[in-house]
């Protein structure tokens, strides 16, 4: 089945369902815990971007806020057996093999219909040796095409089950504007990286 921008963006009952699960699931199973919740505006759009360490990760967003999180997730999510419920949760798929142009405009007619639109600039997860590895400039842009601000967040620890768990931290909102956004994109990636390196020397 063939599903619209709009079935991506639309807010059901299944994901607030959904979450009053998952919310009982992380705090007696893997004790999760937020931090820096006073940065993420109440309202209007706002891109969510940060590290990507777990598939479980989108998970913390979806938690963390009151406001439904739409993730932008690879495509072969909606190649499993049961697609309406990456539908359902508000996943909007990427094609990464192409410059996904339509997962692009449906991320951003979310965020001009005041949506919260979650991406991992990494484009994977982070098997990597690095802190982060280069983030793509996708948040940072749909950010200045909509005029809404990027929040960066940081994910450390692991999923343990009855142990201490990941921790969720969100930064003060960047505010990206004008055509080269190479900058921006560096500021990003900076607070990400900085604030994860501090939090892992700080264990």
């Amino acid at each position: 089945m063939r599903y619209t921008s709009e079935d991506y963006l639309k807010e059901t009952l299944f994901y607030s369902f959904a979450r009053r699960i998952l919310i009982c699931i992380g705090k007696a199973v893997f004790r999760v815990s937020y931090e820096g919740l006073e940065n993420v505006p109440e309202k209007g759009g706002v891109v969510l971007a940060g590290n990507h360490s777990s598939y479980l990760d989108w998970l913390l967003h979806i938690t963390a806020l009151k406001r439904p999180v739409h993730f932008m997730g690879k495509v072969e999510l909606y190649q499993g057996k049961f697609p309406w419920v990456m539908k359902e949760m508000g996943i909007i798929p990427v094609d990464r093999s192409i410059h996904d142009r339509e997962a692009m405009r449906t991320a951003m007619e979310g965020l001009v219909k005041g949506k919260v639109i979650g991406i991992f600039p990494e484009g994977t997860i982070n098997r990597t040796e690095d802190t982060v590895m280069p983030f793509k400039f996708g948040a940072v842009r749909m950010a200045a095409l909509t005029k809404c601000p990027v929040v960066p967040f940081t994910i450390t620890g692991k999923f343990r089950p009855f142990r201490r768990g990941p921790v969720l931290t969100f930064y003060p909102p960047i505010y990206p504007e004008g055509e080269d956004l190479t900058g921006y994109n560096e500021q990003l990636t900076e607070v990400v990286r900085s604030n994860l390196e501090i939090r892992r020397n700080s264990k």
